[in-house]
């Protein structure tokens, strides 16, 4: 069963109208991307995802760096893991994280143990068969 261009719209602006995160990533995508809407859609889809499940756990994810290499990261936004691996007071007492511009993901990186980024429209996949 496909989904038309109207129900991505509406599905969309329900994603949106509840993040303020999310939105502004729309805005950017529809804004300076031209591309068409079922791969905004599902690239937001994807963000959605990404974004909740870094909330509680630490999530295996693949982007494009800007020379155009793939790079894999395990990354979250939880503050008692980043705590754990970073030994620092929470993130709100504290540790400084990287702040969306709108058109970036910010997230801990357990590998490096430092708060980086990737541009959102370069986000390529979750490995959702990873646990910690």
């Amino acid at each position: 069963m496909s989904t038309t261009v109207q129900e991505m719209r509406s599905s969309l602006q329900t994603l949106i109208e509840k993040d303020e995160e999310l939105r502004r990533a729309y805005m950017y995508l529809d804004q300076t991307m031209d591309w068409p809407i079922n791969e905004t859609f599902s690239l937001m889809i994807l963000i959605d995802e990404l974004k909740k499940r870094m909330k509680d756990d630490v999530v295996h994810f693949t982007f494009k760096k800007r020379d155009g290499t793939v790079r894999q990261a395990y990354g979250t936004r939880e503050s008692e893991i980043i705590v754990r691996h970073e030994g620092a007071v929470l993130p709100d007492e504290g540790t400084k994280r990287k702040a969306s511009n709108g058109n970036t993901f910010p997230y801990y990186d357990i590998e490096r143990q430092a708060w980086r980024c990737f541009r959102m429209d370069t986000l390529m996949d979750i490995d959702r068969g990873y646990t910690l």
